[in-house]
């Protein structure tokens, strides 16, 4: 019996001492920030060493990295400190908009993220994983159409969130703060732009309308089976005034060249 029971010990020990990856790091800490944060390092250093069953002082040093890391990129900021002077760590909008990004990344924790600082939109982020698949299965059913094979190019987590938060810095209306109204307006604009782009190929005919066709009849099965009707209505006008804004703007192109072949 007591062989077995140090064996045991002895299995257990291995497995807190076993190497784990700056990504296996990452990822736990991004799921940790997002269900429980604001946490301070050391925190955030346990949260983490428990999650992927390894010593606090193993982790420690490469969490403390990695968020400054992080900080350096806007992802993540510092947001006060805790009863023990501590300075606690949490998301900025800018850190929602690359884990929306971040393929692979399990949603469940971007949603719960969502829960922690602005529970109104849950419905807005929903609806963008909506759209963001049906651009997808359109993408690949061209793409098996022409032949050719779409590869996700293989890159480490810490580069993939530097190009999304590379890429954050050239949306002018991300907001700062965790405003409900403006990252909903923010949201819906991203949303619209995909659904410009899908349509925007549709006066080249075929196979443009049956792909738009099956786009939206995707977005349209989801949006009702997950009651978020109100939300593609509401997606759908931004389209809309979109369009009209841009057809001003071509109206009135169309007219200064009038008036230049009229001084001719």
């Amino acid at each position: 019996m007591v062989c077995v029971l140090t064996e045991f010990q002895n299995f257990r020990t291995s497995e807190k001492r076993k190497y784990v990856g700056t990504e296996a790091k990452v990822e736990a800490l991004l799921k940790v920030l997002c269900e429980k944060g604001p946490l301070s390092l050391s925190s955030l250093a346990e949260e983490v060493a428990k999650m992927l069953n390894m010593k606090v002082s193993t982790v420690r040093s490469a969490i403390v990295k990695i968020v400054n890391d992080l900080i350096s990129l806007g992802v993540l900021k510092e947001v006060g400190t805790d009863r023990f002077g501590s300075r606690l760590i949490d998301f900025t909008p800018k850190g929602f908009f690359v884990l929306q990004r971040l393929r692979n990344f399990p949603r469940e924790y971007v949603f719960k993220l969502v829960k922690r600082k602005v529970p109104e939109l849950i419905d807005y982020v929903e609806f963008t994983f909506i759209v963001w698949d049906a651009n997808e299965i359109i993408e690949e059913a061209i793409a098996e159409w022409l032949g050719i094979k779409l590869e996700i190019p293989k890159e480490s987590i810490l580069n993939k969130i530097k190009v999304i938060a590379h890429s954050a810095n050239y949306e002018p209306h991300l907001p700062d703060d965790w405003y409900a109204e403006p990252l909903k307006d923010f949201m819906l604009s991203k949303i619209a732009e995909i659904i410009e782009d899908r349509i925007a190929t549709l006066p080249y005919g075929y196979p443009n309308k049956n792909e738009a066709e099956e786009f939206f009849q995707y977005i349209i099965e989801q949006a009702k089976k997950k009651q978020l009707i109100n939300v593609l209505k509401e997606t759908l006008n931004k389209v809309e005034d979109d369009i009209y804004n841009e057809i001003k703007g071509l109206e009135l192109i169309l007219k200064f060249l009038n008036n230049v072949k009229k001084s001719i």
